[in-house]
């Protein structure tokens, strides 16, 4: 699946400096979370994240991110989700704290991309 350069934007919006500023004070501020930035993919037509900028608890699972989204957004069944960190499909059962700890950026954030897929046509 092709990746697309949602990340080169949003970090052209910022300088790195008030990105790293931005992610240590989210840091600080919630210790038990990470901060999160996602973006949508290529081809996402089916949700758009109302803000991309989150923080997220150390210690759930992407499979639990991913039923915490598709109920917040009211994601139909029939659509799945897809979560992609640097170009991979993390495992359902990755903790947040070991993702963040392997693929955050140097900024401090880590970037999640979204895509969906019609699943029934």
């Amino acid at each position: 699946m092709m990746i697309n350069n949602n990340e080169k934007k949003n970090k052209e919006k910022f300088s790195f400096e008030e990105r790293k500023k931005e992610s240590s004070f989210l840091m600080q501020k919630n210790e038990n979370c990470v901060p999160v930035i996602f973006e949508k993919g290529y081809n996402c037509k089916t949700i758009q994240f109302k803000k991309s900028r989150f923080i997220v608890s150390l210690y759930i699972t992407i499979g639990q991110l991913i039923y915490i989204i598709r109920n917040y957004y009211s994601i139909d069944p029939f659509v799945s989700l897809f979560l992609f960190v640097n170009g991979n499909i993390p495992s359902n059962s990755c903790l947040i704290v070991d993702l963040y700890n392997r693929e955050k950026d140097e900024d401090g954030f880590l970037y999640i991309q979204y895509f969906t897929e019609n699943t029934f046509g």
